[in-house]
Parts: structure tokens; C-alpha cells; sequence
């Protein structure tokens, strides 16, 4: 069974996140298999990227998509599927 664990690689070193394997310790050796998450964007990326979705919000805002909409609390509760729940009206 494959087991999921948090970490944060320091170089050799890694720090657990929350849920720690059971039954590692020092000197134990594991077969692990290590995946990247992409947090490594530079902070001129992350700049370029709040610019756009704060350019994409600015024309969303001009647009104005719900102004056909007269009553919103309607409009929601027509929208919403919820099922009722047993012993609730």
C-alpha cells in the first residue's frame, strides 16, 4: 500500500509536515519516491501572475455579468439542488 507523507527537503535533510511515517528512525533505511510540487515559481512569476488575475477581475468587474439577475437570493435558491434531508421540511 502506498503511504502519502508531507515534507520539506533541505538539502539531505527532511522535515516532516503534520503526519509523520511510523516506525522510521535514525539509521532505518526506506525506498522512498520524491515528487516536486511546484512552489518553486520566482517572485517576478508570482508578480506576472496576481497582474493578470487582478487584470482579468478589473474586466470581469466592467462587464458586470450578473446585472440580469433581480433578485439574487431567488436566483440562488433556484440554483441550488440540494436534496432535503430526513426529518427536515
Amino acid at each position: 500500500m502506498l503511504n502519502t507523507y508531507k515534507a520539506r527537503v533541505d538539502g539531505e535533510h527532511i522535515d516532516w509536515i503534520g503526519k509523520k511515517p511510523v516506525g522510521l528512525t535514525r539509521g532505518r533505511k526506506v525506498t522512498v519516491e520524491v515528487s516536486l510540487l511546484d512552489d518553486t515559481r520566482s517572485p517576478s512569476t508570482l508578480k506576472q501572475q496576481g497582474e493578470t488575475l487582478a487584470l482579468i477581475l478589473e474586466n470581469l468587474a466592467l462587464t458586470n455579468p450578473f446585472s440580469d439577475i433581480a433578485d439574487p437570493v431567488a436566483w440562488e435558491r433556484e440554483l441550488r439542488t440540494d436534496r432535503k434531508l430526513p426529518g427536515r421540511e
